[in-house]
């Protein structure tokens, strides 16, 4: 599916129309790679994080949750989920669900948008296709992670190991990624 929003500054994303074999039923399905715009230390651990990162934009805007946030986990990424009711006149659908999940300082963030008010149907069948060969594997090549084992061991200053302090540097690493640079330090200033 064709992504049927404007561009703006996160770039990489993708759409899918998730068919009710594989999600449980018709919805549709945004991710969209956030680089270097995760807490490096604790990823995203509660709802505030998950709402302050969630694209509701893509929907209208203006969401409601619909209940607490829980903790899930999508291939080696950890992160959360969340069900929203759609309470603007966003032709796109009633619900939502909002699903972030992060590798380190790097965060994929899912929304799902649905025609029904009944998002807890469909929040097993979406976990399990963000699960699938097809989501981890543009997972993988948006976050820079496409490479053979062994090429990407890139040690980095900061705040602690694997922490990218601005977007800048997430840039440079994904440069060095794809460049098969090996033990490469990066250092704010160089």
């Amino acid at each position: 599916m064709k992504w049927p929003f404007s561009i703006d500054q996160w770039g990489t994303r993708r759409a899918f129309a998730c068919k009710a074999a594989d999600c449980g039923a018709e919805a549709k399905l945004y991710l969209r790679a956030k680089l270097g715009s995760c807490n490096c230390e604790t990823g995203v651990a509660e709802d505030g994080d998950l709402d302050r990162m969630s694209d509701f934009d893509l929907v209208g805007g203006e969401v409601l949750p619909l209940g607490a946030g829980r903790p899930i986990t999508v291939a080696w990424m950890k992160g959360r989920s969340r069900a929203y009711s759609i309470t603007g006149r966003s032709p796109l659908g009633k619900s939502a669900i909002s699903v972030a999940f992060n590798d380190r300082c790097d965060m994929i963030v899912a929304t799902v948008v649905l025609p029904h008010d009944r998002p807890a149907t469909i929040e097993p069948g979406v976990m399990e296709f963000l699960n699938s060969r097809t989501v981890l594997h543009w997972a993988e090549v948006a976050m820079g992670n496409n490479l053979p084992i062994g090429s990407d061991r890139v040690r980095m200053s900061g705040n602690g190991p694997g922490c990218v302090k601005s977007r800048i540097d997430a840039m440079i690493l994904r440069v060095n990624r794809r460049v098969g640079a090996r033990d490469v330090r990066l250092r704010r200033g160089d």
